[in-house]
């Protein structure tokens, strides 16, 4: 039976010792990614893999890339994943139209 849910796209884990990331995509674009414990670089490339793997799957006719990553439960990233962080939003951001980052610690200011 149809439960009128979107098609899932993409949904996998990615987890060593420090930490495990979740990426889930469906069809009508919505991305949600999640990190818990430290983003290492290889756990951390994983879930932008997957994020890219997921994006290029949603057809253009969905209206755009919805993200919504969660990462109250993370307490850091390694800088070696920021060159694979920063080249998935080269080549991808056009493509979302919202943006949620839930997170806690000490606020930003930008």
């Amino acid at each position: 039976a149809r439960t009128g849910r979107p098609a899932q796209l993409v949904n996998r884990t990615h987890a060593d010792s420090l930490g495990r990331g979740w990426v889930a995509v469906d069809a009508s674009g919505f991305l949600h990614a999640k990190l818990v414990g430290f983003g290492t670089r290889r756990v951390t490339q994983g879930c932008v893999d997957t994020c890219a793997a997921g994006v290029q799957l949603v057809e253009p006719l969905a209206g755009g890339i919805r993200g919504f990553f969660d990462i109250s439960n993370g307490y850091g990233c390694s800088p070696l994943a920021v060159p694979g962080l920063v080249s998935f939003l080269a080549q991808y951001g056009d493509r979302f139209v919202r943006i949620a980052v839930v997170a806690k610690g000490a606020p930003l200011r930008i």
